[in-house]
């Protein structure tokens, strides 16, 4: 299971884009709840990690399990 990116460090300002869809999450979303999955993480520049939406996770946890 992939990690949730928390809200800590997070401002309105930022876009995430989703790996699988290309999705835009704005940081605003994300300080709203919206679930987004840390897929490979990024140490020295967080905003540069690879990230996931809430859908395509689901759609790829369900492919792995098939």
């Amino acid at each position: 299971m992939a990690s949730i990116l928390s809200t800590a460090g997070v401002n309105p300002g930022m876009s995430f884009s989703c790996c699988d869809c290309g999705d835009l999450i704005t940081g605003r979303q994300v300080i709203d709840g919206e679930y987004l999955y840390i897929v490979a993480a990024n140490r020295e520049i967080p905003e540069a990690s690879v990230f996931r939406c809430e859908c395509c996770q689901d759609d790829w946890e369900e492919r792995r399990h098939e």
